[in-house]
């Protein structure tokens, strides 16, 4: 997808590696990883900016300006992105789904990240 370099935040020593890599750090980050922006800010340079949607903001600390940012459902939004499915311009891989008695499984599944598939909740009727 045109990237030159990929790091697994799951590796303890990714912030470094992007230290290293930028010769310092970078000028912004962006967290959405549950627990993770006290790592994300770790990757930003002296002076930077991290913003995180997570309830997690770390303290400021080297001059790095942090914001909380909240997510908030925008349904004029949302139709244009259903649009935009409907015409193929983007596309969501749905995994096989769980039975509604299995939401907590589900819920788990979604938080530890599905690897680029939404996580769905089937009723009993839906198949």
């Amino acid at each position: 997808m045109g990237a030159s370099t990929v790091l697994d935040y799951h590796q303890p020593d990714w912030p470094e590696q992007v230290r290293a890599l930028t010769g310092g750090g970078v000028d912004a980050a962006a967290n959405a990883v549950r627990a993770g922006s006290v790592e994300a800010a770790r990757a930003v340079r002296d002076g930077g900016r991290l913003a995180t949607i997570t309830a997690d903001p770390p303290e400021q600390d080297r001059d790095i300006t942090i914001r909380a940012v909240q997510v908030a459902a925008d349904g004029k939004r949302l139709g244009g992105l259903v649009r935009l499915v409907a015409q193929g311009v983007l596309t969501v891989h749905a995994g096989p789904g769980f039975p509604l008695e299995r939401a907590a499984a589900a819920l788990a599944q979604a938080r530890h990240g599905g690897h680029g598939s939404a996580t769905v909740l089937r009723t009993s009727d839906s198949g």
